[in-house]
């Protein structure tokens, strides 16, 4: 009998550990895409990035071909928190890994399309890159919506407590 409850008591004993461990990982992950996609929509908005662009898109559609400007350096494969996470947004739960990978997927759209048109791409077809800078800053208001609600979920889940947390 003694053994049975040493088993017992070993099996849940390791299943607490990964437990503990599990939901570990689950904050780490929703901390530090939290914070990355709120960086990502702070320096946008402080930066005033949409009415800069909506601003570029008039001008160009008067017919002056203004020069959008690379604000953003060499766009990369994947922003450093996103990289360094992506095998693990299945810990996360429901759709918000989905969520997650549409917001980046919206950005990395965006850093690509002004990345060709900083490098003159569309100088010789205005229209083309008037409509482009439009759909972008509307693509840009859709991937903010998406980090607000995604934003209020990571840190819910950042902000839980493991089944050993002491209560406050």
């Amino acid at each position: 009998m003694g053994a049975l409850i040493g088993a017992c008591a070993a099996v849940a004993g390791g299943m607490l550990f990964e437990h503990c461990k599990r939901h570990r990982d689950r904050k780490r992950v929703a901390s530090a895409l939290a914070d990355e996609i709120s960086a990502i929509v702070s320096m946008t908005t402080a930066r005033n990035y949409v009415p800069l662009f909506q601003s570029i898109a008039a001008q160009i559609e008067a017919g002056t071909n203004v020069a959008v400007p690379l604000l953003i350096g060499e766009p990369r494969e994947m922003e450093p928190m996103m990289e360094k996470h992506i095998d693990r947004l299945g810990l996360l739960g429901g759709d918000l890994s989905e969520r997650i990978v549409t917001f980046y997927s919206f950005v990395q759209g965006i850093k690509l399309d002004i990345d060709r048109m900083a490098n003159g791409e569309f100088d010789d077809d205005l229209r083309a890159k008037a409509f482009l800078v439009r759909q972008d800053v509307a693509l840009w208001k859709d991937a903010d919506t998406v980090a607000n609600a995604v934003l209020a979920e990571l840190r819910a889940i950042a902000a839980s407590r493991s089944l050993l947390s002491k209560a406050p």
